[in-house]
């Protein structure tokens, strides 16, 4: 198996989120052996937060260089921060006069 400093698929941004990001709980990832069980994890690993970053990071994604993913992390931040706006805005709703299965 390939040294995660090594392998070719996962970039520094990559990196450094997976070995931070929740102290750490995902770096698990950083030693996958191949590209394939790389999209694998990023895909299974329960964290819609974390997959967004892995992706929108990657070099798939034409994410080249450290401008490339601050801008793209700004960017988010911008659309998020809308989002968050919105959702304040909205009345509250009690989740308990939902049946069951649209929880």
């Amino acid at each position: 198996m390939k040294s995660h400093s090594l392998v070719h698929w996962i970039n520094p941004a990559q990196r450094a989120i997976l070995m931070t990001y929740e102290d750490g709980r995902f770096a698990y990832l950083l030693h996958c052996p191949h590209e394939e069980a790389w999209h694998s994890g990023i895909y299974t690993c329960g964290d819609g937060l974390l997959r967004f970053l892995l992706i929108d990071l990657s070099y798939r994604e034409d994410c080249h260089c450290r401008s490339d993913a601050v801008a793209r992390i700004e960017m988010a931040i911008r659309q998020l921060n809308v989002m968050l706006e919105l959702t304040c805005q909205l009345p509250d709703w009690i989740t308990d006069a939902l049946p069951a299965r649209n929880r």
